[in-house]
């Protein structure tokens, strides 16, 4: 019902008295009901009756504002596929970036990565063999072990790199087959897999200097029970491991059996499905937000194989999700690291490791792979735009990642600009100051390329950097085809 107002003025009727004030007061209480009859449009579920309103009133479809739609205006869950009515949400609704973002889909994987193995010890050539790999967060460091190829029960090489694979030191400690391994933050230790007898495994402190064996409680198999595979997840500071005869279990902090999560963690994690294979195994298992990431590995014939990441949620004991991708048979997937994010996929052959970076979603459980571009400058001139790195792109749409790493701290007065270019026109650019330079640049943007066209990630400094050097990298996923 409208609100007539009554008008007051000053020294003249309508008077001030029970009748008006209680018209008012009336008014008042009226308009605050029929705010609470709406306000869950906008705070919590609508019901049939909001349905019913929104129906009858079409003036209420507008532009939604910028930043307007947060997380905290759903509940979990609350936007589903029965919400949404046939045909109520077209091309022509949806803004382009927000497109751009649900349009995102898997393509053929890409090198992130490729160097011989000779960079971290010209002893590895022909006398190591790659086993397993973990990555540390405190340090942010990659740790590699290999066997000895002549006497691997007694003797192997711990390789540390940093986030860029340079090797950083190098330990030798008896780890059997050093078959996998992984990192406690909280416990600030390495637990290996070491494909020994009897259960066990090996914990090391994160100077690799105490070394000790332990026994897992709760694995009652007599045989097959040598352990292959483990990860730590943190978020319920629990490990998982897989044994010989392909059983998965969970562990406490303590490193006692809570349960058996697959039975068969080949067919579990992976779900195998290709005809014809000569041979099959689970190689290495990480872990991301309580979910188990594998790496399987398919000889399908005598020169082609082809390796597996399997998603599997330990709670529910499904493989939720796999991704696939085919290469020469000399190439032996051996690691698995997930973090920030990211899933970093290590194979190798007699001479050459390869990393593949693939970009984990964890809200649809997908995984997207990136092709790596990267190149090493020295900024020796103030504001130059000769320090860069490119890529030629076909048309298509594309997420960009521009980042930098390895910056080199100069003075309190230095900071860094960074541009990303499509052809001639800018379409980003930011700027970090010195407090920041530990993270350096880093930013996403999603491109639609009607043409072919060279990209370029263009570094600049107030600065003069000379005889020091920063790494300029792009990771570019074609999204959508031109």
């Amino acid at each position: 019902m409208a609100y007539t107002k009554i008008g007051w003025v000053n020294d003249r009727t309508p008077a001030i008295n029970q009748n008006n004030l209680n018209h008012m007061d009336q008014g008042i209480y009226d308009a605050h009901q029929e705010l609470a009859e709406y306000e869950d449009i906008f705070t919590g579920d609508v019901d049939e009756s909001v349905q019913n309103w929104l129906d009858e009133h079409p003036e209420a479809t507008t532009t939604v504002p910028d930043n307007s739609l947060t997380t905290a205006k759903y509940k979990d869950g609350s936007v589903t596929e029965s919400k949404i009515a046939e045909g109520a949400i077209t091309e022509s609704k949806i803004a382009e970036g927000l497109s751009d973002l649900i349009q995102l889909k898997s393509f053929d994987v890409q090198l992130f990565k490729e160097f011989s193995l000779s960079v971290f010890s010209s002893e590895i050539i022909g006398n190591y063999a790659m086993q397993g790999v973990c990555y540390n967060k405190e340090t942010d460091q990659f740790i590699f072990l290999f066997s000895d190829n002549s006497n691997w029960e007694n003797d192997s090489l711990i390789i540390v790199t940093d986030s860029n694979f340079n090797k950083a030191s190098e330990h030798n400690a008896q780890l059997w087959h050093a078959n996998d391994i992984t990192f406690n933050a909280v416990a600030n230790k390495y637990y290996v897999a070491p494909s020994h007898a009897d259960a066990e495994i090996i914990e090391m402190d994160s100077d690799f200097t105490s070394i000790r064996s332990i026994y897992i409680n709760g694995i009652t198999e007599t045989s097959g029970n040598n352990i292959v595979q483990i990860a730590y997840d943190e978020s319920e500071d629990c490990y998982f491991v897989t044994t010989g005869n392909k059983k998965t279990y969970k562990l406490n902090s303590e490193l006692a059996v809570i349960m058996l999560v697959a039975d068969q963690a080949d067919d579990s994690f992976t779900l195998p499905t290709y005809p014809n294979v000569h041979r099959f195994d689970i190689q290495a298992v990480d872990t991301y937000n309580q979910l188990i990431m594998s790496v399987a590995w398919f000889w399908r014939t005598s020169d082609s194989g082809i390796t597996r990441v399997g998603v599997f949620d330990p709670n529910s004991q499904e493989c939720v999700y796999k991704y696939d991708y085919e290469h020469s048979i000399d190439n032996e997937p051996e690691g698995i690291c997930v973090f920030d994010g990211f899933a970093y996929i290590f194979s190798y052959n007699a001479n050459v490791l390869e990393v593949r970076k693939l970009f984990f979603n964890t809200q649809a459980e997908h995984l997207f792979p990136f092709d790596h571009y990267e190149k090493q400058v020295s900024i020796d001139t103030a504001w130059s735009e000769n320090f860069k790195i490119t890529a030629n792109l076909r048309s298509g749409k594309y997420l960009i990642n521009a980042y930098t790493s390895n910056i080199a701290y100069v003075s309190d007065a230095q900071y860094f600009r960074g541009t990303l270019k499509t052809g001639s026109s800018t379409i980003h650019t930011t700027v970090q100051a010195n407090n920041n330079l530990p993270y350096g640049i880093n930013f996403f943007r999603v491109v639609d390329l009607k043409v072919d066209t060279t990209v370029e990630f263009i570094l600049m400094s107030n600065q003069i950097h000379t005889g020091k050097t920063v790494w300029l990298n792009l990771d570019i996923m074609k999204i959508m085809e031109g």
